[in-house]
């Protein structure tokens, strides 16, 4: 047996072809960790619960988030002293980015759903920014 399956069935609880989970109080048949199975009613095993007739039901409920973005690019173009969209393409098509002067006034004025990295990392280069400076996220707990 090569050493990185050993080391993987240890982890698993195997040693030398013997099961150390068969002499666990709540081991479920198989011989799986009871650690594995989530808890029921009196801190029993959901497993045992259902064998002893309980019925276990948990309810959870994950907190949701919203996610908010905003595109800075128009601002951090004008401090930058590029207050057309006609002063970028340029610098667009140096960097191998070609886009019609309507594709790049859209990305300028609008705020893009779908961003390809070359082009946000070409926007980065020629503004000498960071992709956290072009699009500030935040998320808040959804009511």
């Amino acid at each position: 047996m090569n050493g990185r399956r050993a080391r993987t069935q240890e982890a698993r609880g195997y040693h030398a072809g013997r099961d150390v989970y068969a002499k666990t109080p709540h081991a479920p048949p198989g011989g799986c960790p009871a650690a594995r199975f989530p808890r029921g009613e009196a801190g029993l095993p959901l497993h045992q619960g259902l064998r002893e007739g309980r019925i276990v039901i948990q309810v959870v409920t994950a907190k949701r988030r919203q996610v908010h973005y905003r595109w800075r690019l128009r601002e951090i173009m004008a401090s930058r002293g590029l207050f057309s969209t006609t002063d970028l393409a340029p610098l667009l098509v140096e960097r191998g980015i070609e886009r019609s002067q309507a594709q790049v006034w859209r990305l300028v004025t609008g705020t893009p759903e779908r961003l390809s990295l070359e082009v946000l990392a070409a926007l980065c280069d020629i503004l000498d920014v960071t992709p956290a400076d072009l699009i500030v996220t935040s998320a808040v707990l959804a009511p």
